[in-house]
């Protein structure tokens, strides 16, 4: 059924002389498979299935067991905050798999595999994953006003430079360099966060405290002070035998106040206000909870370990030949000893394998979508980013079930920050300013800007429902966001699927 409804379309360009006005199919760019098209449209293509989900375990093993680890040690040696660690360090640790599907989109597949992946895993990450985590955390997450603003506008700039620079169909150096410039800005913002934040905090802070000067410091009237002259007349030698006590009076919004004769309000907290957005007690004067200023490391636990339930035994069974494979390779630094400081080892060898799995991720993705007609794009803004997202997914419950909701939200929109500014920027530079110098990478779905116009109105609703629910994730906007991802990613399917009008370019038949 879905071959025939996209099939049906794509061919709507193809006239009698032949596909002219189609592009290449990728699959001419990797090696041949082991099966032909007739043999994988007779039941071959579940065996393409099971290597890619094969390989979805072999990811996950690798980015959370030991890119992760090593990604954290880093976070550790340079005294992190956890959120500016889950939006930068952690953030690229889980996206190590997106960067390497660009890498490939651009210079072997030559396809928009990668773009439709960035874009899948950056609707996937902002809703689906922040969904979960309030869905399943086990309790209402509080959340830091200032780190929800600080992500999710970078975020919002990131998705508008994205769509502003694919407008035209062709990306040129100096556009790909602003959006790696971009990033690393963006980086330096969160390494200085501590000085900026308090910067903004204290501005808010003094808003904040010149409006409720002037709710409980109404403009006196005329009679009024020629009343309060004359009592002040009155009770000046009373007043004057009680100057070492202050009157004190409880205003509504539960901040004790001193009264003094001039009629000022001046504040004397006496409890930590609630956490109400802007200005609370817990972020207010440019400080943190210290549930958020301690960083979680991973816990070595042995590959060796049975696992307890059922699912786990089946995967860890299923896994296994690929866990001595990486066991063998990569230097586990969470263990205990000399194994702590080869750190560097464990990053570098689990860069290289995420780039040999991704390789195959996409290699079989594209068989896939080759076999049943369902354009790359497609194929990338589900299969692929939710596939490449599942350790995101997992590190945001984990974290989250341990009080450091910040830390999960950063590490999901921070994401997003990486994905679509370092993932695509980088390899666009790349291709235009050294492989190709002065050259262009064409991008051939040009529906791609009603997508991330979804995409800013996605963020836009999230700082928007957690201000009215005062930075609290819950369960019910938790439900909310999963039930938007679900419709938003339908309808960015069937719309870069052809099935609303011509949207991509058919793909050319492949000749075996």
């Amino acid at each position: 059924m879905i071959r025939g409804m996209f099939a049906n379309v794509l061919m709507q360009d193809v006239g009698e002389e032949g596909p002219l006005n189609c592009t290449p199919p990728s699959l001419n760019e990797f090696p041949g498979d082991f099966f032909t098209d007739a043999q994988r449209k007779e039941g071959g293509l579940v065996v393409h299935f099971l290597i890619a989900f094969y390989i979805f375990g072999a990811m996950s093993i690798v980015c959370h067991d030991y890119f992760v680890a090593s990604i954290e040690r880093i976070c550790e040696i340079l005294e992190l905050e956890a959120d500016v660690a889950g939006g930068t360090f952690m953030a690229a640790g889980g996206s190590a798999s997106e960067l390497f599907t660009a890498v490939i989109g651009v210079f072997i597949s030559k396809s928009d595999v990668g773009v439709g992946t960035v874009v899948g895993s950056a609707v996937f990450n902002l809703l689906f994953i922040v969904g979960i985590c309030g869905v399943f955390a086990g309790m209402t997450v509080q959340l830091s006003w200032w780190a929800i603003y600080r992500d999710v506008l970078a975020y919002m700039l990131s998705v508008t430079t994205l769509g502003l620079i694919i407008y035209d169909g062709h990306i040129h150096w100096y556009e790909s360099l602003i959006m790696v410039g971009l990033y690393f800005f963006y980086i330096c913002l969160m390494f200085n966060n501590r000085h900026v934040g308090g910067f903004f905090k204290r501005i808010v802070q003094n808003c904040k405290s010149r409006i409720t000067r002037r709710r409980l410091s109404p403009v006196p009237s005329r009679r009024d002070l020629e009343s309060n002259i004359l009592l002040e007349n009155e009770t000046t030698p009373l007043l004057f035998g009680k100057r070492k006590t202050s009157e004190q009076i409880e205003v509504p919004n539960g901040v004790p106040s001193e009264v003094i004769r001039s009629g000022s309000v001046k504040s004397t907290s006496t409890k930590p206000l609630e956490a109400s957005g802007p200005g609370d007690a817990e972020t207010s004067f440019g400080g943190t909870s210290s549930k958020t200023d301690e960083f979680p490391a991973t816990q070595f636990i042995s590959p060796w370990k049975f696992p307890d339930n059922t699912f786990s035994q089946i995967f860890w069974i299923i896994m296994l030949p690929f866990t001595v494979c990486v066991f063998l390779t990569i230097p586990d630094c969470r263990r205990p000893g000399i194994w702590r400081r080869l750190y560097m080892l464990t990053f570098l060898m689990s860069v290289l394998w995420i780039a040999v799995l991704s390789y195959l991720m996409v290699w079989m993705v594209t068989i896939i979508g080759d076999t049943i007609a369902i354009p790359e794009i497609v194929m990338g803004l589900t299969f692929l980013s939710i596939g490449d997202s599942l350790p995101d997914l997992l590190n945001c419950i984990f974290v989250a079930k341990d009080g450091f909701g910040d830390m999960a939200v950063a590490n999901s929109v921070g994401s997003n920050v990486f994905d679509i500014l370092f993932c695509l920027g980088l390899p666009w530079l790349l291709q235009t300013a050294f492989v190709e110098p002065n050259g262009v990478v064409e991008i051939s779905s040009t529906g791609l800007e009603y997508t991330l116009i979804t995409l800013l109105f996605s963020a836009l609703f999230i700082l928007v429902s957690l201000h009215f629910t005062k930075w609290m994730l819950g369960k019910k906007l938790g439900i909310t966001c999963i039930v938007l991802y679900v419709v938003f990613i339908t309808f960015a399917c069937l719309y870069q699927g052809n099935v609303f009008g011509q949207v991509t370019l058919p793909t050319c038949p492949l000749v075996e």
